[in-house]
């Protein structure tokens, strides 16, 4: 599987050197205790870095945390930016030092510059320039992340769960009906917060099972799994927050083990 390596140094760790010269304010307030107030969405808003005493901002690059959340039960999902555009996630624990007003995701810990309902900052000292091959830098630097709980969901944070397929339909002349080509009897899918994913069907009274990782794209309408190191996308569409179309162009005839094109549509339910 895909080395997770380069999520575990961004999870706490900036990436990217473009300053635009904006000066950062160094009033603090932390609401205590940090944990029961930290739970929450928090969006990546601004970053900083400390040149010559003072706290200035700047663009991260296109590799960089979107989003991260803190679960009440001391689970963690970081969401993520690839260089490609695509949105991945990883999953971790966190956990929070109230005497040193630390926050801990995974093994990274992270000093809280300022709490707020709104806003949390953290601060810490390593940060990834790409214009150095990536090559890891001392320094100081800050987060801002405003809350987010509110705000419309990511299809990488929606999807986690399990669905099961309802039905699959292939476009004949325009309309939709029930596909005569790659019918399973079960087929489901199971989406982890960590970027992975477990696929299984049955066909025929053969069992298949297979893991996967899964990433989206940035405008949330797609799904892409790797398997064997091959990526494999196809087009996603919400109905509800409980039903989900897939759409793709190829598909499996298991009558004559071919591979057949047309347009094809997948319904997944929400397993609950």
């Amino acid at each position: 599987m895909k080395s997770k390596s380069t999520l575990l140094l961004l999870s706490l760790a900036l990436t990217g050197v473009l300053f635009t010269g904006c000066k950062h304010s160094n009033k603090q307030t932390i609401l205590s205790p940090i944990e029961e107030n930290a739970i929450g969405r928090w969006s990546l808003n601004k970053s900083y870095e400390q040149t010559d005493g003072e706290w200035v901002e700047y663009a991260p690059s296109s590799n960089s945390i979107q989003l991260i959340i803190l679960n009440h039960d001391g689970n963690a999902t970081i969401v993520l930016t690839e260089p490609d555009g695509s949105i991945t996630s990883d999953a971790k624990t966190w956990s929070v030092d109230e005497d040193a007003k630390t926050i801990t995701i995974g093994k990274s810990t992270s000093q809280v510059f300022s709490l707020t309902d709104t806003g949390l900052e953290i601060s810490f000292n390593e940060a990834i320039d790409p214009e150095s091959d990536n090559a890891v830098v001392d320094g100081n630097y800050r987060w801002a992340l405003v809350r987010s709980d509110d705000a419309p969901k990511h299809l990488i944070e929606t999807l986690v769960g399990k669905w099961s397929l309802d039905n699959t339909y292939e476009n004949v002349d325009g309309e939709w009906m029930p596909a005569t080509t790659g019918v399973t009897d079960v087929s489901h899918f199971e989406y982890k917060e960590d970027g992975t994913s477990t696929y299984y069907s049955l066909v025929d009274n053969i069992e298949h099972t297979y893991d996967l990782e899964w990433h989206s794209n940035s405008e949330g309408n797609t799904i892409t799994w790797i398997l064997y190191d091959q990526p494999l996308t196809v087009g996603a569409k919400f109905v509800s927050n409980d039903t989900l179309n897939l759409f793709y162009t190829t598909n499996f005839n298991n009558l004559t083990g071919e591979i057949v094109s047309g347009q094809f549509k997948d319904v997944l339910v929400r397993d609950k």
